[in-house]
């Protein structure tokens, strides 16, 4: 031990095991591309690297604009699954029918796949005809895949970015969208709405309609890096680039009625220009109805499970358990002091347990460890009420 020469409180490293915090920002496009590998996950890093695999730009492909955009918000590596067109055209639609011939396709090529914490199927909501008004597949249908790829996300710790059909141009249109979503795994899903306009780079002088999906992920990946996961991607600085217009403009009164809806609209405010203006999830519970605090929760459950591995086939007894509380508790620690809980001091902020309160004596029998952790999220100032008194002067004064 060092020799101290000030009086004084110091924290000193033991034996404990560092959690390295699990990546944030990457996310799988699951969908239609010009070329490629099928069924297939690939990875990239950029938009360049996606042509060479894929073919760039294609008129048909929803996916391929979702990317670009992904790239040029502030994405920084994608997983990229392209399907075969078939009968339904929609990935991974073959698993909730039951064919099991047809299962590695689409959305379960990522079942064994753990390197995402967000999920695009952009060609969901494609247009029948390329910049075309109306979308290629009925809600019904729409609804049948969101529920897979939500189950999906749920089970690994992932968000979908739901993109709203293209159709859906008024409050009325959007309520009906609302109602089709999934909610049993709402808290893993998030919905946009409306559309996008950017320059088409494959008709030049024109604008091309595109889902939002792409464009938002990106705007995650970039509020991650500057920000961390627990900062909502929304807001003024919530800044959309590479998007030239919107679809349709909402307004206050909309949003009013879509907001408790868990629809997140992309707005455009004088000074700040186009940015995305809502963090919900489909959740309709409190405890996880903002994007931050559900991908907050899930970064910490994909780190803590990457990060205690060591943890399989040691001694299940209260050596590991102490190991276990102390590797936890620093991790935990260290996203205080960055600030992403709601509270002034540790204790109130988070804890971990991890001893015979956790576990049953046939649980430690069965080889489980079971760690039980709680955190106290911050939450977005959705509403910032300013209380305004007038003081009048006195009568005669």
């Amino acid at each position: 031990m060092p020799t101290r020469q000030t009086p004084g409180t110091y924290v000193e490293r033991t034996g404990t095991r560092a959690i390295a915090p699990a990546p944030t920002g990457i996310t799988a496009f699951v969908g239609h591309t010009l070329e490629g590998p099928i069924n297939q996950v690939v990875a990239v890093k950029s938009f360049l690297e996606y042509s060479q695999n894929f073919g760039g730009l294609a008129a048909s492909s929803e996916l391929s604009y979702a990317v670009l955009q992904f790239f040029r918000n502030g994405g920084e590596k994608a997983l990229i699954v392209r399907v075969p067109e078939l009968e339904t055209g929609l990935p991974g639609l073959s698993m909730v029918a039951g064919s099991s011939s047809s299962y590695p396709m689409g959305l379960g090529c990522l079942e064994a796949e753990d390197g995402f914490d967000l999920l695009c199927v952009p060609d969901a909501t494609r247009p029948r005809i390329p910049n075309g008004p109306v979308s290629e597949f009925k809600i019904e249908r729409m609804a049948e895949l969101w529920r897979t790829a939500t189950d999906l996300a749920r089970r690994k710790r992932a968000l979908v970015l739901i993109d709203a059909p293209v159709e859906a141009a008024t409050t009325t249109d959007l309520k009906a969208f609302a109602a089709a979503l999934p909610r049993e795994s709402g808290a893993f899903a998030a919905a946009y709405a409306p559309w996008i306009e950017i320059d088409d780079p494959l008709e030049e002088g024109q604008r091309r309609k595109c889902a939002p999906g792409g464009t938002i992920a990106g705007l995650y990946a970039r509020f991650d890096k500057a920000h961390g996961v627990w900062k909502a991607p929304a807001g003024t600085g919530a800044g959309l680039n590479s998007v030239k217009n919107l679809t349709r403009r909402f307004i206050d009164s909309d949003q009013e009625i879509l907001n408790p809806l868990g629809i997140n609209l992309l707005r455009e405010f004088p000074r700040h220009g186009l940015v995305a203006w809502g963090g919900r999830t489909l959740a309709l519970s409190d405890e996880w109805k903002y994007v931050p605090v559900r991908r907050l929760g899930n970064f910490i459950e994909r780190s803590l499970q990457q990060g205690l591995q060591w943890a399989a086939f040691e001694p299940n007894a209260a050596p590991l358990w102490l190991r276990v509380r102390q590797s936890s508790e620093e991790f935990l620690h260290g996203l205080f002091q960055r600030g992403a809980f709601a509270a002034n001091r540790p204790q109130d902020a988070y804890f971990v347990k991890c001893d015979a309160s956790t576990m049953t004596q046939a649980d430690i029998d069965q080889g489980s460890c079971l760690i039980e952790i709680g955190f106290a999220p911050t939450k977005p100032a959705e509403f910032v009420i300013l209380r305004v008194s007038l003081k009048t002067p006195p009568p005669n004064a």
